[in-house]
Parts: structure tokens; sequence; C-alpha cells
């Protein structure tokens, strides 16, 4: 039996070998509010073909830990920054105690208590309360002996889509905007080249940051800019015929929409 447990694995391991190879993401740049950049390594076949799936988890702060000492199974969390109503976030232990748990937050943030919905076998995380936004009780399965414990906290940014924007680079375009002066992890989930064959990374996990000031991406100008054409457009085609004041209406709308072809133009 041990004998046929072997030759699988070692069958395993040599189609894993041919099916994937190794490859880096070498730089994560942001470059603007929407908008990350990935410098792939050169081993791999990139084109418009090329799908992958990726995890942006922004990093919160988790400033200070105490023990409770009328509860040797919980812990008090308090938070640099504030939770957020309806979001999703991953909590971690990673010196200390082990355990981890994975939970929405709903409408309201104060006195809400979120079960675990797996329960650990070990030492693990049962359960937590929400006693307001920046401060979280965390409960365990078996009373803590460490002094000293390290968390991470992590929200999940919704990703609309992975863009292929030539030569070794992928962009990643986020939903919401990423907050400036702050700390992202970058999971990579899976990557399928031009070739149609998975990309094996060397690693999984990518720390990048924000500075303190985000540039505001290109699209969301564009569209606010084309929103407020059509409202200018629409304000003179419902200003009434008062002869001099609806014409110069319409060559201002003219004018502006002009200004702006112009401008898009030139940015190309």
């Amino acid at each position: 039996m041990k004998t046929w447990k072997v030759l699988v694995a070692t069958c395993l391991m040599i189609f894993l070998s041919n099916s994937a190879h190794a490859a880096n993401i070498n730089n994560i740049s942001v470059s603007d509010s929407h908008t990350i950049q990935l410098e792939m390594s050169d081993d791999i076949a990139l084109d418009n073909s090329v799908e992958g799936e990726f995890k942006i988890l922004k990093d919160i702060l988790v400033s200070f830990v105490t023990k409770d000492y009328n509860d040797s199974n919980k812990l008090i969390l308090t938070l640099d920054e504030d939770l957020e109503a309806n979001t999703s976030y991953s909590l971690l232990g990673i010196y200390g105690v082990d355990g981890n748990i994975e939970f929405q937050t709903a409408d309201t943030l104060s006195g809400v208590e979120i079960i675990n919905g797996e329960r650990p076998t070990e030492q693990g995380i049962l359960r937590l309360i929400i006693q307001d936004t920046r401060t979280v009780e965390v409960f365990f399965q078996a009373p803590l002996e460490e002094e000293e414990f390290d968390f991470k906290l992590f929200n999940e940014l919704a990703l609309n889509k992975v863009s292929y924007t030539g030569e070794q680079n992928l962009s990643l375009t986020t939903k919401h905007a990423l907050p400036s002066n702050s700390q992202f992890m970058l999971m990579a989930l899976n990557l399928t080249d031009a070739l149609a064959q998975p990309v094996l990374l060397d690693e999984d996990l990518h720390n990048f940051e924000t500075l303190d000031t985000v540039a505001p991406s290109e699209e969301l100008i564009e569209e606010e800019s084309e929103k407020n054409l059509e409202e200018m457009a629409l304000n003179a085609a419902e200003t009434p015929d008062t002869g001099a004041e609806t014409w110069v209406l319409v060559l201002l709308t003219f004018l502006v929409h002009w200004a702006y072809l112009t401008r898009k133009k030139l940015m190309k």
C-alpha cells in the first residue's frame, strides 16, 4: 500500500511539473485609485487570452491585543481604523495563538456576535463580538497560555476584471477605490498563460502599499465628464425658447463638448 501511494505521489509531481512552470510577479504598482499593475517574469507567455484569479486584501492594523483575565479563553483586539458595515473580513492569528475566522459585518457595528462557521478541532476561534467599530472580542476553544499575541485582519476589495496590457504586464481593476496610505496583500489564486497552461508562481502572496495620494482613475474622470455633458445638454434642451439665452446655452454646450474631445485626443 505504501509503495502504491509513493507511486501515485511521484506521478502527480511529474504531471504538475510538466503542466505548470514556476514564475514570478516581479513588481506591483498602483497606477490610479482603481488600477493595480502587475509586471510578470519573462518566462510567462502573455496575451489577451490570459486568465487569472486574484484577491486584493487590505491590511487593517491590530494595534493592541489584551487578555481578559476574567475569561482565559478571550482576547480583546483594538483596531487602528474603523470596521465598515456590510463588509467581508478575515481574522488570522499570527503569533501566540492559532485560529482564524472569516466574517461579514451587518448594518450595525455595536454588540454584534458572530459564530465561526468552521468549528476548530483544536485551539481556534469559536466566535467574536464586535463591541464597536474599533473593538473586537475574540473567544477561543481552549484557554490561552501565551502573554503576547499578533493578529492580521484583512478585508477584501472586489475586482472587476483582470486585463493584459502589453509586454509582461497585467492590470487588475478594483470595484471600489483603493484608499491612500494603506497596506495590501495580493493573493494569486490561479493564472493561465497564452498557451492555456497553468502558471505555478514561486510566491502566492505579495505585499504592496499605496502612498499618501492616489491618483483618480482616468476612466472615472471620463465617465464623470460625459455625465456632466449629458446633464448640460439636457438642461439646455429643457430651457424655454427665450431667443439669445437659449442659443448661448447651446453654444456653451457645444464648446465644452469640443474641448473635452480635444483634451481626450491629446491624452492618447
